[in-house]
């Protein structure tokens, strides 16, 4: 299971989840881990204008995981922006470098607020490029929406958490807005041949991944099932061949 981490600045000034966007997504993805049941790897790729291929690499430690997700933060990755490309290029070099197994259910789990009222305008043709090299490896892309659908202000606070101020555009001055761009997500699943959530209130990003896993997980055993039965068939059949030309001889 790749997380594609969204940590761009609108994932960590926007506060229409409390206290911000990405501090929920985090919080959920830890809950998950140490719930989740069961012998998986996972990975972790952070993105914002770029990505970080290395960043955690396929583990099955939970706790690994977990002090890797409280690690991050809008300053791993100096390039500013949500670059959606990024984050599938910089899963497919992670894959290329680590590999993966292919006989498994592999997943990416894209965790964005999409990006719409940044300035990096998104390649839809590279976009959809980047996926179909991870999606014909094998890989299901599920996309989570982090984020509220009505355009929040992006909030600056001190060390101590006050508030300080709203972030301004350097360009302009004027203060910085962000909202959920559900459409980019959508066709991002859509080209994933997974699907889109809406993560709307705490437990609901535990249970969409909840969701995946099992429906994966039962995709997979009942493929097994159909190979084992096809098999057997096939054995039957030729032993019956064998046995009659053996009478006829």
């Amino acid at each position: 299971i790749y997380f594609l981490i969204d940590i761009s600045r609108s994932m960590e000034k926007a506060e229409d989840l409390q206290p911000n966007r990405l501090a929920v997504a985090k919080k959920e993805m830890k809950d998950f881990r140490e719930g989740l049941e069961g012998d998986y790897e996972f990975a972790i790729v952070p993105f914002a204008g770029d990505a970080s291929s290395y960043y955690f690499v396929p583990s099955a430690s939970a706790a690994a995981f977990v002090e890797a997700v409280d690690e991050l933060n809008g300053d791993l990755i100096s390039e500013g922006g949500t670059d959606l490309t990024s984050a599938f290029i910089g899963l497919k070099q992670m894959m290329d470098g680590f590999g993966f197994h292919q006989e498994e259910v592999n997943l990416a789990v894209l965790l964005s607020d999409g990006g719409k009222e940044e300035s990096f305008a998104i390649d839809r043709q590279a976009l959809r490029k980047a996926i179909d090299k991870v999606s014909k490896l094998g890989f299901k892309v599920y996309a989570l929406g982090v984020g509220g659908l009505q355009s929040t202000p992006l909030v600056e606070r001190g060390e101590n958490g006050e508030f300080s101020s709203y972030r301004k555009d350097e360009v302009t001055g004027q203060t910085m807005y962000s909202m959920l761009d559900e459409n980019i997500l959508k066709s991002v699943a859509n080209w994933g041949q997974g699907r889109y959530f809406l993560f709307k209130k705490a437990g609901d990003l535990g249970a969409h991944l909840t969701s995946i896993v099992e429906e994966n997980r039962q995709f997979k055993e009942k493929r097994i099932s159909y190979q084992t039965v096809s098999l057997r068939f096939w054995f039957f059949f030729s032993a019956i061949i064998i046995f009659f030309l053996g009478r006829g001889k």
